[in-house]
């Protein structure tokens, strides 16, 4: 079994290897489920109102599949300066942990609001509707949103601080 850094590196490789054909695939499955709309609607009505969503499989290729595989080729190269008894493996491995949840909470949001976009469009209206009661309305929608961009904040930060910083010396 695989251990520190090397498990580390294995995790962020397999997620990214699993998300390159996943972003495809999430990509058809938009473009099929909102086929419907797309006729009820009209093709620039539809095009207003599925603008977020189609955002989704590039956003879900960049979060899943190019971030996890940077992170794992900068943990192959400074593999050396991150070794076991300094701690920094604890801390790669509970930041990695946060920043998947915020990735995948930012990604549930992304996909919530663009079907509820897709689904509560008005012609003539636009999407002022869908947009002021969204999730419960602006307010608790920008909680939701800050929880899930700052947890992505927060881990990027704290990983690339744990990757850089010298080990303290031992006395």
């Amino acid at each position: 079994m695989k251990q520190g850094i090397d498990k580390q590196i294995s995790q962020n490789l397999a997620t990214a290897l699993i998300s390159l054909p996943l972003s495809l695939v999430i990509g058809l499955i938009v473009r099929e489920t909102t086929r419907g709309a797309g006729a009820r609607l009209g093709i620039a009505d539809f095009q207003v109102a599925s603008a977020f969503l189609n955002l989704s499989h590039g956003h879900f290729l960049v979060l899943f599949g190019v971030i996890p595989l940077i992170l794992a080729a900068v943990l192959w190269i400074s593999r050396e300066n991150l070794s076991e008894g300094n701690g920094k493996t604890k801390k790669i491995a509970l930041f990695t942990s946060l920043y998947h949840l915020g990735a995948t909470g930012t990604f549930a949001l992304m996909m919530i609001k663009g079907y509820a976009q897709v689904n509560g469009y008005v012609p003539g209206i636009g999407l002022a509707m869908v947009e002021a009661s969204f999730l419960g309305g602006p307010p608790l929608r920008a909680i939701l949103y800050a929880i899930a961009h700052i947890s992505l904040f927060v881990a990027m930060t704290s990983l690339a601080l744990t990757i850089i910083r010298k080990p303290k010396a031992r006395a």
